[in-house]
């Protein structure tokens, strides 16, 4: 739909523009791209996947697992598209300095 609300740990914007930017700036800078959906669910207007992106980024290879929840109008048009996924354990956590940051804390504040 025109005003599609698109949300992921980065973004946080509506419309078809704005949305189709961040997919294209995606696949402009992650080479080799493979979109796995490994399960998902349907209700009502709803549908739930899990995912695998495979790809390759600043010349390493990148795995990112998640799940989306996509809404649909009455006229079969998305009108929401909201991404969940770990941006710490899966992004930041690679990076040199932060991710040592990160994996310290998260060990720090580990229940086990």
């Amino acid at each position: 739909a025109p005003n599609v609300k698109f949300k992921d740990p980065f973004h946080d914007t509506s419309g078809m523009s704005r949305m189709q930017g961040i997919f294209k700036k995606l696949f402009d800078k992650v080479k080799g791209i493979e979109f796995t959906i490994i399960n998902h669910a349907i209700s009502g207007r709803v549908v739930l996947f899990q995912w695998q992106l495979n790809g390759i980024l600043y010349g390493n290879p990148w795995i990112i697992k998640g799940i989306t929840s996509i809404t649909f109008n009455e006229e079969e048009k998305v009108t929401q598209h909201i991404e969940y996924w770990d941006a710490a354990s899966q992004i930041y956590e690679r990076f040199p300095v932060i991710g040592q940051l990160l994996r310290f804390f998260r060990r720090r504040i580990s229940a086990t």
